[in-house]
């Protein structure tokens, strides 16, 4: 199984609307694209300092699975109209488990 973890910081001046906006999408996103087999995501607690603000994480089979959620034109779609205009930093790691 390949797990996919992807952390971003959003753009000073992202608001509540813009965020529920992305989880939204997201949420409806991982419901239409069959390679997914666990989706989880949603806004830090903040709990400490130099945090992220928003956390995905995403499990898939294998490769191709992950291959097949990263080449979607449903999730190519939320990353450019949604997401991309909002982050400041990103960071993601995809790793076997």
């Amino acid at each position: 199984m390949v797990r996919h973890v992807v952390l971003f910081r959003w753009i000073e001046g992202t608001t509540d609307a813009q965020i529920g906006e992305v989880a939204a999408g997201l949420s409806q996103m991982s419901s239409e694209i069959t390679a997914i087999r666990a989706y989880s995501h949603g806004r830090d607690l903040e709990l400490g300092s130099d945090r992220f603000h928003y956390a995905i994480v995403a499990d898939f089979d294998d490769l191709e699975g992950w291959r097949e959620y990263d080449e979607h034109p449903l999730h190519n779609k939320l990353r450019a109209d949604l997401i991309r205009p909002l982050i400041a930093e990103r960071a993601w790691a995809q790793f076997e488990v």
